[in-house]
């Protein structure tokens, strides 16, 4: 058999057995932990709440959800929080504060979620600044892994 012809018959290998793996209830992940990621347009933030990101869960589970963004804007305190709908509990400071002085602010924080009973369940993830300012909100990416 040729070099070309057992390359071939290798990734055809591969790929069946990725969707076995998916039939099977896999993502096609090698640790089959199902896992998402949303990033949200640049969005202006003002003193009126701001909802740059929202999704659905589909499945009961825990999961790790992290949220990472860069804020821009005057001098003010920028407030980012987690909002869920749905049974369930969260682990984790859902209401964190950034003080902003003028220079771009790294959004980092992260949270454990179990979401229990039939659902459905929703997330929003939801921004605004305490004073009279407004800033731009860019790179917002919402990453999340079931445990």
């Amino acid at each position: 058999m040729s070099h070309l012809i057992r390359s071939h018959v290798r990734t055809l290998a591969c790929a069946a057995l990725l969707a076995f793996l998916a039939a099977c209830g896999g993502d096609g992940t090698p640790d089959g932990k199902s896992h998402f990621d949303e990033t949200a347009p640049a969005t202006a933030i003002s003193s009126q709440q701001a909802q740059p990101i929202t999704h659905a869960f589909t499945e009961a589970g825990t999961y790790t959800l992290t949220l990472t963004g860069t804020y821009t804007g005057p001098a003010d305190t920028l407030q980012v929080w987690w909002s869920f709908s749905g049974q369930g509990s969260v682990n984790g400071n859902t209401e964190p504060s950034y003080t902003v002085t003028g220079a771009p602010v790294a959004v980092n924080q992260s949270i454990d979620v179990t979401l229990t009973g039939a659902g459905p369940w929703e997330l929003i993830v939801a921004s605004q600044v305490v004073g009279p300012s407004t800033g731009i909100l860019t790179d917002l990416k919402l990453h999340g892994i079931e445990h």
